[in-house]
């Protein structure tokens, strides 16, 4: 998303900074610098319910 880096400070009280510490892209959780998305994908950023 060409908006990914401005949403990542907008939804974290610390502008970016829990963020930064939580998405590191390992241990199931993608990387703050990469937009994904995927039906039942625990490493994208986005993830779609399988239906």
């Amino acid at each position: 998303s060409k908006h990914h880096v401005r949403h990542i400070k907008a939804y974290d009280p610390r502008e970016g900074k829990d963020n930064e510490r939580r998405l590191t892209g390992r241990h199931e959780t993608s990387s703050i610098h990469d937009f994904s998305a995927g039906v039942a994908n625990r490493g994208a950023s986005i993830r779609i319910p399988r239906q």
